[in-house]
């Protein structure tokens, strides 16, 4: 499930890792001989199917098992964790640039590398130098998850397996509960600072489709830092807290003037599995599918 109402505390970096990866967001590729284009993401005539890939983040991950492409994964980023069989994948290093190096990716004679933009480009130049194809994720919202499958699928040689599961994305997106009138939703990114998802986030896409306004819908940055005092005046009628920060409801409730915010007194504060949620992959559609059904629970019309 996506959410649950208890406390779990993970590392606190591993959200902030996956949040600050998404600050910057962008979609391309490149065939190994140096073609191929940016934004569409198109294929070029001459890529064979790649058979050694190597993925930087668990999102890739997910989708490449999720396709039927497992068996051309030589190695993936250390918290790439679903499906479980992903664990027993060999470790290329962490998802963050720091952790990472040219040297180590070769190790594994990659033919295709599955990056983010933003944080991965560094090893752009360095790849096109060895002639090995990559592919630049972009996850910004719903309908852009839906197209990188569909594409990524078509590069590996799965193209049907990618069509469906664009398809059933698209149709859980239609299966939500109507509301009257959408919820108002703060989704707390970080507390130290407020950080928040603004509209360029695909979170935010998520709480759009699930019935949810989110409060900060008006701020264009994907992960806005904001002010205490607007949070507060927004009102929010329910909160999202990602587990991996370790607040808890309670937490929440006993901040200085937060009283009145009509989540807190009506105590609709949920914690959720942001290391699902924090993912643009294959079960984004459960995640919207989930938080319609919570926030349906929340404010049942009679």
């Amino acid at each position: 499930m996506c959410f649950y109402r208890r406390e779990h505390l993970l590392k606190n970096f591993l959200v902030l890792s996956a949040c600050f990866a998404l600050l910057f967001v962008g979609c391309s590729k490149k065939s190994a001989a140096g073609a191929g284009g940016a934004g569409t993401g198109e294929a070029a005539d001459t890529q064979e199917i790649p058979q050694r890939i190597v993925t930087l983040s668990p999102s890739a991950t997910e989708i490449l098992y999720a396709i039927g492409a497992a068996n051309q994964i030589v190695a993936v980023s250390e918290f790439s964790d679903y499906p479980p069989e992903a664990l027993q994948q060999p470790r290329v290093g962490g998802f963050d640039g720091k952790t990472l190096s040219m040297e180590k990716i070769l190790s594994f004679k990659p033919d295709f590398v599955y990056m983010t933009q933003g944080m991965h480009n560094f090893l752009i130049e360095q790849l096109e130098s060895y002639g090995i194809a990559y592919y630049l994720s972009r996850g910004d919202n719903i309908q852009a998850v839906c197209q990188e499958i569909v594409e990524i699928a078509r590069i590996t040689g799965h193209e049907g397996e990618g069509m469906a599961i664009a398809k059933k994305i698209e149709g859980q997106c239609e299966e939500v509960y109507k509301f009257e009138k959408p919820v108002l939703l703060y989704y707390e990114v970080w507390n130290s600072p407020f950080m928040t998802a603004g509209t360029k986030s695909f979170i935010h896409d998520v709480i759009t489709k699930a019935g949810g306004l989110n409060i900060f819908a008006d701020l264009e940055e994907p992960y806005p830092i904001i002010s205490e005092e607007s949070l507060i005046a927004r009102a929010p009628e329910v909160i999202l807290l990602p587990v991996s920060n370790g607040i808890t409801a309670d937490d929440v409730k006993a901040r200085a003037g937060w009283q009145d915010i009509p989540a807190v007194k009506n105590n609709r504060i949920y914690l959720i599995d942001d290391a699902l949620f924090s993912r643009p992959a294959t079960r984004i559609g459960d995640c919207v599918l989930e938080l319609n059904e919570l926030l349906a629970g929340s404010f049942s019309e009679e």
